[in-house]
């Protein structure tokens, strides 16, 4: 029971993390020179790693729900996921970014690898076993 609530806690620091990354995305652009910035959108980007990027995320989000739920699939549709979301980033145009993203980043990639190590190699995930209701003893000569 210990290693699902350290992986509730595991996937609710994860979603913190991605909105603090978007969260800092959209600042971050006013730190950085436009001279680097005008150069890096000038890049192109496939639409087709776009389109697998955001499927990626909705599978994540897909994934960390069902897992809150106890279910063993959401772990490996959370895996499939970010395979897929890692592999359409190496397609992806150059991306230029602070050390505070960096940092916040790892962070994820920590928090992510910690959430795989409880879904996969702890009981987190194994429902409750709870015996089936009992009911009084029923009356002889009644049948169901």
């Amino acid at each position: 029971m210990r290693a699902f609530r350290y992986l509730q806690w595991t996937v609710a620091a994860s979603f913190g993390l991605i909105g603090l990354l978007f969260l800092l995305t959209f600042f971050e652009d006013r730190e950085i020179p436009q001279e680097v910035t005008g150069w890096a959108e000038s890049q192109s980007t496939p639409a087709l790693a776009t389109l697998i990027e955001i499927f990626a995320l909705l599978g994540i989000a897909v994934g960390s729900i069902a897992m809150l739920a106890r279910q063993r699939w959401g772990a490996w549709t959370h895996l499939v996921s970010n395979c897929c979301g890692i592999s359409a980033g190496l397609f992806m145009k150059c991306q230029i970014r602070s050390a505070r993203l960096d940092a916040v980043d790892s962070l994820l990639m920590l928090c992510i690898g910690l959430l795989y190590g409880l879904a996969f190699f702890t009981d987190a995930l194994i429902p409750n076993q709870r015996p089936p209701n009992q009911t009084q003893s029923q009356p002889t000569g009644y049948s169901s």
